[in-house]
């Protein structure tokens, strides 16, 4: 059966289809971004491949959900009628869902529950996971210059960074005077003016 999938190596990357943007023909910055983050996380251990999880010895099946359905996440309510169930919450409205093999039973990790860090101005945890991340990465930089906003950019390329990581997500968080503020890699500047005027004084 696995002869019918395509595993990702660092000998055939360069050549397959990684994302929707790869899709067009114009030449995109966060292509090859992405391309040299999943090249690092393969040398990890990563798998990028359809695979039968069961037939691998897998404990279980995670994924990332919300009590109300966000745009950037998989569709949760979809997952549950194939049995993935919620086993760990945030204060946020955030779910972690999993379709358990064995019985294991996943948790978000404490710092993820947590969701606050030290500091002042803005702070941006990201990797180049999605190709859209250079262009926002920029978009942040121009802005906080332009406007004399603290920032730090903080770039999660370790497998050990993720795992400490103060948010649910490991390739894009945004926190604002220590506050966790959104996952939501999809802003423009307007959002990024709302952050700084609703965040400013707290």
């Amino acid at each position: 059966m696995d002869t019918d999938f395509i595993n990702l190596t660092p000998e055939n990357l360069s050549g397959e289809h990684l994302c929707c943007i790869i899709r067009s023909k114009k030449i995109h910055p966060g292509i090859e971004a992405k391309r040299q983050w999943l090249a690092d996380r393969l040398t990890e251990g990563h798998v990028f491949r359809k695979l039968n999880a069961k037939a691998k010895g897998k404990s279980g099946v995670c994924m990332l959900g919300a009590q109300k359905q966000k745009a950037w996440l998989s569709d949760q309510s979809f997952a549950k009628k194939f049995g993935f169930e919620v086993v760990d919450t945030t204060d946020t409205g955030y779910e972690l869902l999993a379709l358990s093999f064995d019985g294991t039973k996943p948790q978000f990790s404490p710092s993820v529950k947590n969701q606050g860090i030290e500091g002042k101005g803005l702070t941006v945890y990201y990797d180049m996971q999605c190709p859209y991340v250079c262009q926002n990465i920029e978009a942040i930089k121009k802005y906080c210059e332009t406007n004399h906003v603290p920032v730090s950019l903080i770039q999660v390329d370790t497998l050990h960074k993720a795992k400490e990581l103060p948010c649910v997500f490991n390739n894009w968080a945004i926190f604002y005077n220590g506050n966790f503020v959104t996952v939501n890699l999809f802003l423009d500047v307007s959002y990024i003016e709302k952050i700084v005027n609703r965040y400013a004084t707290t």
